[in-house]
């Protein structure tokens, strides 16, 4: 009900995490007046995205953790969008060891969670099980389906708002 005329006031309303996860999701839309609105790689980003923010939140993770998670998810794909190679495009980021070890050599826990979204991501898996990488935080197949679920509805979601 509230006009927002500046950007402090939408941090305010939406809070910093929300607005950054929104101002990521909107690197895969085209401004182009003769192109679709949205680029074919948004449900597949937002997908990778919310599947490693879900996996993840069975294991009870801090809010920043989740919010990492998303980010590497987001930007899996920024190489496919950008059409340049991952190392050009994170380094004048200088993003976090972490992350950088996750996207560009699938490295640590977030690497092989990210290999994982992955193979979920492949269209050509008939079927995918829970790795040995994630037994930890996906104990059976139904965590796993309920993760894979949660991330389906929400990109229908954000597909919808687009």
């Amino acid at each position: 009900t509230v006009e927002i005329k500046n950007f402090k006031q939408a941090i305010n309303l939406l809070g910093r995490s929300q607005l950054q996860r929104w101002l990521q999701l909107l690197l895969y839309t085209n401004p182009g007046a003769n192109q679709p609105m949205v680029n074919p790689l948004l449900p597949r980003a937002a997908f990778r995205a919310r599947l490693m923010e879900t996996i993840l939140a069975t294991q009870s993770p801090s809010r920043q953790e989740l919010d990492v998670a998303y980010m590497v998810g987001i930007f899996s794909l920024l190489d496919q969008l950008l059409a340049m190679p991952m190392r050009e495009l994170i380094a004048p980021l200088h993003l976090d060891k972490v992350v950088s070890d996750a996207l560009l050599y699938r490295q640590g826990a977030l690497g092989e969670m990210l290999s994982f979204v992955d193979a979920c991501d492949d269209v050509s898996e008939a079927h995918i099980d829970v790795s040995d990488t994630l037994v930890a935080c996906l104990p059976d197949q139904a965590a796993f389906d309920t993760c894979l679920l949660d991330a389906y509805a929400w990109v229908a979601k954000i597909c919808a708002e687009f």
